[in-house]
């Protein structure tokens, strides 16, 4: 019984928690090209808001491939979505934002 619990409570979370992330706040920013301002910072416009919301969509593959069951089952197509999307985070977040302050002198 603990065990199907722990499966059940696993595939809400590798299945709510990446459609929050994804249809709340990623998809608005990639399409309004637009983010929110939080506590008194400048929101993101343009180029800048649409990596956001990849990135945002990268660290939801990562929490899904993390905590979805069925993946567990398949540990390449598993390391291998949570390397994917790893990189595509650091890629379109940090890697991104400093070649273009290098880029800009």
């Amino acid at each position: 019984m603990r065990d199907r619990r722990k499966w059940d409570v696993d595939f809400l979370i590798a299945t709510v928690i990446p459609l929050l992330i994804v249809l709340v706040y990623a998809l608005p920013c990639i399409i309004e090209k637009r983010t929110l301002g939080w506590y008194g910072a400048p929101p993101r416009t343009g180029g800048e808001a649409v990596r956001f919301g990849f990135s945002l969509i990268a660290l939801a593959l990562i929490v899904h491939a993390w905590y979805l069951p069925f993946y567990r089952r398949l540990p390449v197509l598993r390391w291998f979505l949570v390397v994917a999307g790893g990189l595509a985070f650091l890629v379109l977040g940090l890697l991104w934002d400093m070649w273009k302050l290098l880029c800009s002198r």
